[in-house]
């Protein structure tokens, strides 16, 4: 497996994750692996790890910031931006942000 996918409906493949872990195969990449992967904000948190010891020059890496919720989110990052809301992958839950302005008129604000 490459990668497990989750929330594109008919791609979910976690139930083949899950299959292979209870089956006992063995696998290139750990099934450990795989599953932390499902949660991008936790891989993020692990290659910082690896920033901090190799340095940000040897281990550089795109900047972002996570927010809990839409409710908490302020946007103030430089323009223009990419906005990513759940956990999908292959460009489902991202939208461009060019402007402030641009923001609340895609609907993210309440």
């Amino acid at each position: 497996m490459r990668s497990v996918q989750r929330s594109i409906h008919p791609l979910d493949s976690r139930n083949l994750l899950y299959a292979l872990q209870h089956a006992g195969v063995p696998c290139v990449n750990s099934l450990h692996s795989l599953l932390c992967c499902l949660e991008r904000p936790w891989v993020f948190g692990e290659l910082k790890k690896i920033q901090r010891r190799l340095g940000a020059d040897r281990f550089p890496l795109i900047d972002q910031t996570f927010y809990p919720s839409h409710r908490n989110m302020v946007i103030d990052p430089g323009f223009p931006c990419v906005v990513k809301v759940g956990p999908c992958h292959a460009g489902y839950g991202k939208i461009k942000v060019d402007n402030r302005c641009d923001f609340p008129s895609r609907g993210f604000s309440e």
